[in-house]
């Protein structure tokens, strides 16, 4: 079957990488680098972008109730029950930079690395801090329905130590720990009008070791001349950017071969 182009790549000039030009990096463009090195490239290079999915809009809603939430306690500066059961005396932490911290699409926590003209960044949903150490904790919320969850996804333990380590980048003590709000929706009963949760606080402790070395990593891939070669694991590697043969498709966009 022939794939039409046009349905499967999304050209853009805006994001691209030019040498001796400051680099905007996301925590969502280092995931798509840790996933698949050459998507990356075709995307900071060529400017072929993966195709956008549709907005989680009742995972959205849960984020915004969450946050409302968390900034009531926030304001009151007390525990919140979910915490306060677990005996942790964290408190949500407040900030005047809060709001940009959480705009994930513009601005978020960031941190500017000269060594590569990179401005790194990535938009959280909360942080609190440990009265007892005066340490930072990074929250993010989850929101799904299944029967189980088993485990944590490893590109959500990414994206905490990501955050982690832009925290401590700009001059914050944060612990090691982290937590998952995760909201698991229950499908018994009757609807009513009401969706119900099972709530929980997950603990993970965060490991940052590996972004450092992903970062040189990021910065000599974006310095080549050659397109990475087809991750067989990437299934838009096969349909978005066809195969290995294909290179040589890149010929007409901005003179890449």
């Amino acid at each position: 079957m022939e794939i039409k182009k046009d349905r499967c790549l999304k050209k853009t000039k805006r994001g691209l990488y030019v040498k001796g030009e400051t680099l905007s990096l996301s925590r969502s463009k280092v995931a798509l680098f840790l996933e698949c090195p050459r998507s990356f490239y075709l995307d900071l290079i060529v400017g072929l972008r993966r195709p956008g999915i549709p907005a989680f809009t009742l995972n959205l809603a849960v984020d915004q109730l969450l946050k409302t939430e968390l900034d009531h306690y926030r304001e009151i500066q007390q525990t919140h029950p979910l915490a306060a059961e677990r005996q942790l005396n964290l408190v949500p932490f407040s900030h005047p930079d809060l709001d940009s911290w959480r705009d994930s699409l513009h601005k978020g926590i960031a941190y500017k690395d000269d060594r590569y003209n990179f401005l790194l960044r990535g938009g959280i949903d909360d942080v609190w801090i440990d009265r007892d150490t005066n340490e930072l904790v990074v929250v993010d919320y989850k929101a799904t329905s299944k029967k189980e969850i088993v485990g944590l996804y490893n590109v959500y333990k990414k994206q905490m130590e990501f955050y982690q380590w832009l925290f401590r980048k700009n001059g914050y003590k944060v612990k090691d720990q982290c937590y998952f709000i995760y909201c698991n929706g229950l499908k018994q009963g009757h609807f009513n009008d009401s969706l119900k949760f099972d709530t929980n606080l997950i603990e993970y402790v965060g490991n940052t070791e590996w972004i450092e070395p992903t970062i040189q990593q990021i910065y000599d891939l974006l310095n080549q001349d050659i397109v990475p070669e087809v991750n067989m694991e990437c299934p838009h590697c096969e349909f978005s950017y066809y195969n290995i043969e294909s290179d040589s498709m890149l010929s007409q966009y901005d003179g890449v071969a």
